[in-house]
């Protein structure tokens, strides 16, 4: 739990999305594939087959008539379970002591007058009462004085001590199993169980048997037989019962784990072929198909759920570490994404129901997947594009049944809509994208479909699928995307495009009002395009960032150094006072952009062009009046500090193009080069760039380039000679 705590929040967030996401698509597929069953009603025992029956998909089916006969057989087999009855068995054990000690040691002693016969049987009766007649115990009491009948009586009573006598149930409820169970009570609810052979099993029956095997082997009279018979009627007791519920719950545990009977089916097995005679076999089999539930569902379910799961979170974690995608206005692309992918799963589903492609055909071609192709270059950069498109076409694998040639259409399709999209400049060029990507689909559909080995009528039908496919894509893109980004108020090539028009009413008021500003901020703005490019941040937010960075100046232009013309509004004022207006002008430009409806990534631009930096004139103004007891907090911006690379490049831009033009005369490269790389030591030293995604490479990057474009705009020019005095002088 103390690593989990320690995990950012936005990848939990990611990764409980990234779950949802693949049980969304895993638990769909499995739920298409119930709904998804073939109809062969119209094959029929002794027809001749109209077509081929050829299977798409691997399948092991539950033959459920064989699992049945299964399950049957196999609770035929089940060994069923007896219990020792200990009173009873205690009480023949009883009874066996008397015996050996009353008939079979006086016996072994020779007694044999009348009157020692008479006072054995009073001894026995008043041990055993009424268990034996007199003649009864003369019978045992005589045949007992042979040493091989006392033989024979011992084996038999050990052997029943030992094995116990079974009260077997009638042979339905037994069954056929080769073994029994025996459970002989220990202390408490526990038992020791044993397995005895059904041939080991002793019964009343058994014993008579026994019996006579005895009359054989030791050559017995019929008296002597007659005696075995009355020890084992009278003294013999049945003391092994069939427990019944134990039974039934040992049948019922086995009968669980017992594994259904299962066929299986690789794709492209050709189960009927068009032409031949349809034989029960082949009916059976089709009715098989016709109602197959998928055996193997929870092991694809639990393997292709880890596969989406890795895959979407691997591309979510590199996608995550762009920068660009760091700042509050990602948060909400990040959830539209999520949206936009369970909304193509559920679009494809039902697709797939309302419009499944014929066999040969992959459902594949259904997914949408082209809709992000096309929307993703609008939010993101070319390569950031290519790479989540690339990564969505693995995590949909699934969807595609693990068809390469759909993957393959779907992965061309994405990455040639990244590359078409990339780059335009107006909405009609999105459209006339999707149109070129549409009519780019049917020839790679072709060679796909080729490669496929399908035939001529279904290279066709896969070739109009992935037309339709890209067509209805960029439909959907055009409908949707002025919504999105509405709802998103996201910062759209095309949406930075329409406010880069210097002709909107905000910049031409600027340039009316503060024509000084005006001219800073285009100045501003070529700097931090160029730098932005070096460096792979987006150009184009730098450039619209920097014309509205200073926006809030309108409102008092003239209490700035830029708009002057000989009068500083600010000789007149005390330095705090003065402090309080300058840094009030970037949070009157984050009001403005607001009520501009501007996208966040602007706002945040404007928010962030000074950070928390020193105003250092008036700070230094005011230590000057007071003696040193100022309180930088009071001269110090407000903003929070650039938290992106462009919000960090327009910062030093401004920072830059303003103390470059405040160098005297005409600056030389050097001095430029020296000035240049003061003002962003200084920022960096300040810890204005703390917070943003900017190397130290980086850095040197922007400064080379300011340095260049600079020097560039404040080159010497020749002096031209005085045409009048020229004139003159002839």
């Amino acid at each position: 739990m103390g690593r989990l705590r320690r995990l950012p929040l936005d990848v939990l967030g990611g990764a409980a999305v990234v779950l949802c996401l693949s049980l969304i698509q895993v638990g769909g597929l499995r739920v298409l594939d119930l709904l998804e069953r073939p109809s062969y009603d119209d094959f029929e025992v002794g027809r001749v087959a109209e077509r081929d029956v050829v299977l798409d998909r691997d399948v092991m089916v539950v033959d459920e008539k064989a699992t049945a006969i299964r399950l049957s057989a196999m609770e035929r087999l089940v060994p069923p379970v007896f219990v020792l009855d200990r009173k009873v068995t205690e009480t023949m054990q009883r009874e066996f002591a008397a015996v050996r000690e009353l008939v079979l040691d006086p016996a072994s002693r020779g007694l044999s007058s009348e009157a020692d016969v008479k006072g054995a049987y009073f001894r026995f009766q008043a041990r055993l009462p009424g268990m034996l007649s007199e003649e009864e115990f003369t019978l045992l009491f005589e045949a007992a004085a042979h040493p091989r009948w006392r033989e024979a009586l011992s084996s038999l009573m050990q052997r029943v001590e030992e094995q116990g006598v079974f009260r077997l149930p009638d042979s339905e409820v037994l069954g056929y199993a080769d073994t029994v169970e025996l459970r002989i009570p220990s202390e408490g609810e526990t038992f020791r169980a044993l397995s005895r052979s059904m041939g080991d099993v002793l019964t009343r029956s058994r014993l008579s048997e026994v019996i006579e095997e005895y009359r054989t082997g030791y050559g017995f009279t019929d008296r002597e037989v007659e005696a075995l018979d009355l020890f084992v009627s009278r003294f013999v007791r049945e003391n092994v019962v069939y427990d019944r519920r134990a039974s039934e719950e040992k049948r019922d545990a086995l009968l669980s784990n017992v594994e259904p009977v299962v066929r299986e089916f690789k794709k492209g097995d050709v189960i009927v072929r068009k032409g031949f005679v349809l034989t029960e076999d082949d009916v059976a089999t089709l009715n098989l198909l016709k109602r197959y539930r998928v055996f193997t569902v929870p092991r694809s379910f639990l393997w292709e759920f880890v596969f989406s799961s890795a895959v979407l979170f691997l591309g979510f974690l590199l996608l995550r570490t762009a920068p660009d995608l760091q700042s509050s206005a990602a948060a909400g692309f990040w959830g539209f994404f999520s949206v936009l992918l369970v909304l193509l799963i559920l679009l494809g589903f039902g697709l797939r129901i309302l419009f499944p492609p014929p066999e040969g055909v992959s459902p594949g071609v259904l997914l949408l997947l082209p809709v992000c192709a096309l929307f993703l270059p609008v939010f993101w950069g070319r390569e950031r594009s290519l790479l989540a498109v690339g990564f969505l076409s693995v995590f949909f694998l699934p969807f595609f049944g693990f068809d390469m040639h759909a993957y393959l259409f779907s992965l061309a399709m994405g990455m040639g809509g990244v590359l078409l999209v990339h780059g335009v400049r107006q909405r009609m060029d999105l459209i006339r994208s999707s149109l070129i990507l549409t009519v780019v689909s049917i020839p790679v559909t072709g060679v796909l479909g080729g490669l496929a080995s399908l035939s001529l009528t279904e290279v066709g039908t896969f070739m109009g699928y992935g037309a339709a496919n890209v067509l209805v894509s960029g439909m959907l893109v055009t409908m949707l995307l002025p919504l999105v980004e509405h709802l998103l108020n996201a910062p759209t090539r095309f949406r930075l495009l329409e406010l880069s028009d210097l002709n909107t009413p905000l910049l031409k008021r600027m340039l009316a009002v503060a024509p000084g500003t005006y001219s800073h901020s285009m100045m501003v703005a070529q700097l931090a395009e160029a730098a932005a490019e070096v460096v792979g941040a987006n150009p184009l937010l730098a450039r619209v960032g920097s014309y509205y960075h200073d926006i809030g100046k309108i409102e008092q232009p003239e209490y700035f150094v830029e708009n002057q013309r000989g009068t500083n509004r600010h000789d007149d004022l005390n330095p705090s006072l003065s402090s309080a207006v300058i840094k009030a002008h970037a949070k009157r430009g984050v009001e403005i952009a607001k009520k501009m409806g501007f996208p966040q990534a602007v706002i945040d631009i404007i928010a962030q062009h000074h950070g928390d930096d020193l105003i250092k004139y008036f700070y230094q103004e005011a230590v000057k009046k007071n003696g040193g007891e100022v309180s930088r907090e009071n001269y110090s911006y407000s903003g929070d500090r650039p938290l992106t690379r462009e919000a960090a490049i327009v910062m030093l831009a401004d920072a830059v193009e303003a103390a470059v033009r405040a160098l005297s005369g005409k600056p030389s490269h050097a001095a430029i080069e020296k000035r240049v790389h003061a003002v962003i030591f200084e920022k960096l030293k300040n810890g204005q760039l703390d917070d943003a995604p900017l190397t130290v490479k980086d850095l040197t990057r922007i400064e080379e380039t300011f340095v260049r474009i600079l020097a560039a705009s404040v080159h010497t020019r020749i002096e031209y000679p005085d045409t009048k005095k020229d004139r003159r002088s002839e």
